[in-house]
């Protein structure tokens, strides 16, 4: 009797299979602690660049500079290293906040609260005593990618929120509808909810949303 000798097609194909889920298992895993990684260090640098602002208000009058939002030249010099401004995961070529990144010629990926605008400022400061003071948005899932990027609008869930008192927080941070009289629907996520967990008042949200006045409303 002849013994067979080699494999059948069948067994081929199948060992292969079993080969192509081993790998894409192990590359998920890869990934992942990568991901894992960069989102660590991004923690690190968030609460570096508070520790940097919380010294800047010791040193001045304990006030944010009305510039930060677009700026963060103030707290450079209190930075060891403007690396400190940059996430890992940050996509854009100028970093996620552009602005700050064309102000201070040094890459930006943090957002600050609205300082430029009055009303907002004082309502984060009175509802909330620890409220955020920089917040990376690229921790989420990505939707698209602007060509004049903003990633308030390119991402969705995932937000690193770095508080006034240096500690950073994970927060899921959804899109919010709004609807006019006339039924115009506005849809996004709120500049509000990156900083704080507190109630957005009304004033704030005619700030942020086109439709002023707008009852919010679930989103489908």
């Amino acid at each position: 009797m002849r013994r067979r000798v080699g494999f059948t097609l069948v067994e081929v194909l199948v060992a292969v299979a079993i080969l192509a889920i081993l790998a894409a298992i192990l590359l998920s895993a890869t990934a992942q602690t990568r991901r894992s990684g960069n989102t660590a260090a991004c923690t690190s640098n968030l609460r570096q660049a508070a520790q940097a602002l919380e010294v800047y208000l010791q040193d001045g009058d304990g006030t944010l500079p009305d510039t930060l939002y677009h700026d963060f030249s103030p707290i450079l010099p209190y930075l060891g290293d403007a690396k400190v401004l940059e996430c890992p995961l940050d996509p854009y070529r100028l970093g996620a906040n552009w602005q700050s990144t064309r102000a201070t010629g040094k890459r930006t990926s943090f957002y600050a609260p609205l300082t430029i605008y009055p009303e907002f400022m004082r309502e984060l400061l009175s509802l909330d005593l620890n409220h955020g003071v920089f917040a990376c948005l690229v921790h989420g899932e990505r939707e698209g990618l602007s060509p004049n990027p903003e990633a308030a609008q390119d991402y969705r869930g995932l937000v690193l929120r770095a508080r006034k008192d240096t500690s950073v927080q994970r927060r899921q941070v959804f899109e919010r509808c709004f609807v006019a009289d006339d039924g115009t629907v506005e849809k996004g996520r709120m500049y509000w909810d990156f900083f704080t967990d507190e109630k957005m008042p009304m004033d704030v949200q005619n700030i942020l949303t086109t439709i002023p006045g707008a009852r919010e409303m679930p989103c489908p």
